[in-house]
């Protein structure tokens, strides 16, 4: 993973994040200053061992690259999704990984039955609703926290350009 510059393209850090996908950058840990970079990094695993092919966690680097920690400790099988979203409309972009809300120590707790797949403003309230996806079940999670009175976020077009038409989990 390299972090540029954006104006100059000088290359500010690097770090090794295994196979590096779904990267978010934000201030999601309140004990650490400033802000964070998160990875979901993909290991392969040797398939004639019998390793599970695909798994994956969470790299977490400080913003001057500074190695954090990584969770789960043990990757989990599979490629899961990785979200970021205003879930409850108050301004501060909330992430969920897998079946996993992550907390403000960069650990997830189980919260959904199914794999998050995205996260949206379904509803109009300015609160971000996230998406599940499993073979043939596709459900939509609102918090109950969320307020009601939010601009609908839907009547932006650069939110429609962000959240739908260039959606991607790469």
């Amino acid at each position: 993973m390299f972090i540029f510059e954006a104006m100059t393209g000088e290359v500010l850090w690097q770090q090794v994040a295994e196979h590096s996908q779904q990267i978010e950058a934000g201030d999601f840990l309140p004990h650490v200053p400033g802000v964070e970079v998160v990875v979901g990094g993909r290991t392969y695993g040797n398939r004639q061992v019998r390793e599970p092919y695909l798994s994956a966690q969470l790299f977490w680097f400080n913003s001057a690259g500074k190695f954090l920690f990584r969770w789960p400790q043990t990757p989990l099988n599979g490629n899961p999704d990785f979200v970021k979203g205003d879930w409850s409309g108050n301004g501060q972009d909330q992430l969920f990984w897998f079946k996993f809300r992550i907390d403000e120590k960069g650990r997830g707790k189980l919260y959904f039955p199914d794999p998050v797949y995205h996260m949206f403003d379904f509803t109009g309230s300015g609160a971000e609703e996230v998406i599940t996806l499993s073979r043939g079940k596709l459900r939509v999670f609102g918090s109950a926290a969320a307020g009601k009175g939010g601009i609908d976020r839907k009547r932006d077009l650069r939110y429609l350009q962000t959240k739908v038409v260039n959606h991607t989990h790469y």
